[in-house]
């Protein structure tokens, strides 16, 4: 953790300041140590990372990122992914140069790294294991850091970020709705918030797929991940004309190697929380939150909106210091 976080940061119970205790470090990065707060309760900084809530329900996301850390293939591949979905939403990470931003669900902090590369502040959040990889990429810059918390309870003041992030997550919280109602609370007068969440289209696929995660969540991790592998020949059946038709009533998920299509389709079939949305019913959640400007993105379910400048209802927040806008 670097000391420049900590004027970021608030307790998520009480919204006071926090105090650092520093028990390990090198340079300006905190390497071990604890947050505390007036109220009483405090918050430990293990191998860098502040730490605002104990793995609970994503247990299966701890175990992929995992798996995943080993796999040096899967780099360039993700980076490419990312970049791809800017460029689906209109963005560049060049257009965040000089800007606070923050990734909600970071898992391994590709697009966390991107962005800092790119001369943004951006700050990558994420409830899993997987924390622990982004923090580990952002490590000696001087603009990357990485949270470990809930979306759903963020310890960060109202009105302090000029961009937010959440791609393929927030589907996976308890709460999908919540959440994205409390990161419009996070931005900026201006600030945009841009999200893609699974697509409630395709009825009977959809259907299939939460019989078959009735079972799947209720496996252990390894077990699922070894079962995953049929995905590779099933995604071939898929393909098949005519004839593979009843095949892709069965979710398949992932693109390019093999590798890539096991660990996509344990993404699907692991988590406790998986919600699938509309292109409305994630409009209107916009419109709740007070954003404007809202636009609809040919990536799954992708939307993108921006506090008003004007700021009143819902995104009314105190802008906090921060980098100079580009």
């Amino acid at each position: 953790m670097k000391t420049s976080l900590l004027p970021i940061l608030v307790c998520p119970s009480c919204r006071g300041s926090l105090a650092l205790r520093a028990d390990r470090r090198e340079a300006e990065e905190v390497l071990d140590g604890e947050l505390s707060c007036r109220c009483g309760r405090g918050f430990p900084v293990r191998a860098g990372v502040p730490i605002f809530v104990p793995e609970s329900y994503v247990r299966s996301f701890s175990f992929q990122w995992h798996i995943q850390k080993t796999d040096s293939s899967n780099e360039a591949l993700s980076a490419g992914v990312k970049r791809r979905f800017l460029r689906a939403v209109d963005r560049d990470a060049g257009q965040f140069s000089g800007r606070r931003v923050l990734d909600a669900g970071c898992g391994r902090g590709v697009l966390l790294r991107l962005l800092v590369d790119h001369g943004a502040e951006c700050i990558g959040i994420d409830m899993s294991d997987g924390i622990e990889i982004a923090a580990s990429r952002v490590q000696g810059t001087a603009l990357g850091h990485a949270v470990r918390c809930d979306i759903l309870e963020p310890p960060f003041p109202d009105g302090s970020f000029d961009a937010i992030f959440s791609l393929g997550v927030l589907h996976h919280t308890r709460d999908c709705r919540g959440a994205v109602l409390r990161l419009a609370r996070l931005l900026r007068p201006g600030g945009e918030l841009i999200i893609w969440v699974y697509s409630a289209y395709g009825r009977y696929r959809n259907a299939c797929s939460d019989f078959l995660r009735r079972l799947t969540t209720r496996m252990p991790p390894r077990l699922l991940y070894l079962l995953c592998h049929l995905a590779v020949p099933l995604q071939t059946l898929q393909e098949i004309p005519v004839l593979g038709l009843p095949f892709r009533l069965i979710p398949i998920a992932g693109e390019g190697p093999w590798r890539w299509v096991v660990l996509g389709t344990f993404d699907w079939y692991s988590p406790r929380f998986q919600s699938k949305h509309t292109f409305p019913e994630v409009f209107r959640w916009f419109e709740e939150a007070g954003l404007e400007g809202i636009r609809v993105h040919d990536w799954g379910i992708a939307v993108s909106g921006r506090a008003p400048l004007q700021v009143s209802g819902p995104v009314a927040a105190a802008a906090t210091t921060g980098p100079p806008k580009a």
